[in-house]
């Protein structure tokens, strides 16, 4: 529960927010490597590139009196649970779909 601060004044600072963000380049990156294997090394690059932004971000940008209160582990388990979900279900319509064409 966060005390003494509103739960969206600090949005631009939300470290759970990039996490989500970071989360969902990866889901999209490993479903759509399925189909068009030519895309890992954009999505990888993406990643690269978004994880050097949130470095500097970390260490130049946000307020170091920033305190998420657990909400940051919340909310990036809960995305990564979604985003696994996700990929099952996609394998699982893409398996079935090349079964039914065999």
């Amino acid at each position: 529960m966060i005390q003494h601060k509103s739960k969206f004044k600090h949005y631009i600072y939300d470290l759970s927010l990039r996490n989500v963000i970071a989360v969902t380049i990866f889901t999209f990156g490993i479903c759509f490597s399925i189909i068009v294997p030519i895309m890992i090394p954009f999505v990888a690059i993406l990643a690269w590139i978004c994880y050097y932004f949130e470095k500097y971000n970390i260490f130049f940008v946000y307020p170091l009196d920033f305190e998420s209160e657990e909400m940051n582990r919340k909310t990036l388990v809960l995305g990564t649970f979604w985003a696994i979900i996700l990929f099952q279900v996609f394998m699982i319509i893409i398996v079935s779909s090349v079964l039914t064409i065999s």
